[in-house]
């Protein structure tokens, strides 16, 4: 993994997979990645998938403002190998655009035997969708490692705190030590004020990383968002907040596919792109 080139390749079906995942809990990483794929897709006009990978218990939904039908525990829960078409059965659109795979387990934890059918999951969004986004949340445990070693890039969330940096410290000696076909790394400071300047440039020298993007606090718009089941670069382009989002977005547009669908795709389109799409690349 390095970080001299600002654009990720792509993975070996074709789709740039991005992870984001948090230093610790509590530092906004559903709500930057939940944005990030609204910014993509709106950008691209290209499916966008977003992956709810975070078992820690995920805000996704309501982010999003959809009420899935079908999540990923009921997906998991089927017998034999999960084929496309469940997969993409599984998916919820959403008003943006965006299709979601909801994670239903308030808090769950990996079995030895989950890990095979959390792989075939990502393998599939791998290769059923051109931009796939999971939000990892805290990122801790086992059953986040399928969605890191399919990765094209990896975004890691902090704040501007002591103990975020410290945490994002132990995070990136984690993910050093961890297969991923991740060409870029990233790492967005979140909930930033102009006072915290002098300790994120402190912070970003004692993990000797660089910040690639300073998200500003804005919880009141981000809460109104919310409260109308939009992401925030949807409900207020102009915020400050979505400009840091749309800066974030542009690392990865430049070479994603062109793959143009409907702004508000059907079950019924999204199941035949995604099978179309597996079929020609296996």
């Amino acid at each position: 993994m390095t970080d001299t080139d600002d654009r990720s390749g792509s993975s070996p079906s074709g789709s740039h997979f991005i992870t984001v995942v948090g230093a610790k809990g509590g530092v906004g990483t559903t709500t930057v990645a939940v944005n990030l794929a609204a910014s993509l897709r709106r950008r691209t006009e290209t499916s966008v998938l977003f992956l709810d990978w975070d078992f820690a218990g995920s805000s996704a939904s309501v982010l999003l403002g959809v009420t899935a039908r079908h999540t990923l525990q009921s997906l998991l829960a089927r017998p034999g190998t999960i084929d496309p078409y469940e997969f993409m059965q599984s998916l919820t659109p959403s008003s943006c655009g965006i299709s979601a795979l909801i994670n239903g387990y308030e808090r769950w934890h990996c079995h030895a035997h989950d890990q095979d059918r959390l792989d075939q999951v990502v393998r599939l969004a791998a290769k059923t969708t051109p931009i796939v986004v999971a939000d990892l949340g805290r990122g801790a445990g086992r059953e986040v490692l399928p969605a890191f070693h399919h990765a094209t890039a990896i975004i890691v969330v902090t704040t501007p705190h002591i103990d975020s940096f410290l945490a994002t410290a132990r995070l990136l000696e984690l993910l050093g030590s961890q297969p991923t076909s991740a060409e870029r790394l990233s790492l967005v400071v979140n909930q930033a004020s102009k006072e915290d300047r002098s300790v994120i440039e402190l912070a970003a020298r004692h993990v000797n990383r660089t910040i690639d993007v300073v998200l500003p606090r804005d919880n009141t718009r981000c809460q109104d968002a919310a409260e109308q089941g939009q992401p925030l670069v949807m409900f207020a382009p102009s915020s400050s907040f979505a400009t840091g989002i749309e800066r974030l977005a542009e690392r990865f547009t430049d070479r994603t596919p062109n793959r143009p669908v409907a702004s508000r795709p059907s079950r019924l389109s999204l199941i035949l792109a995604g099978l179309t799409n597996w079929s020609i690349q296996r």
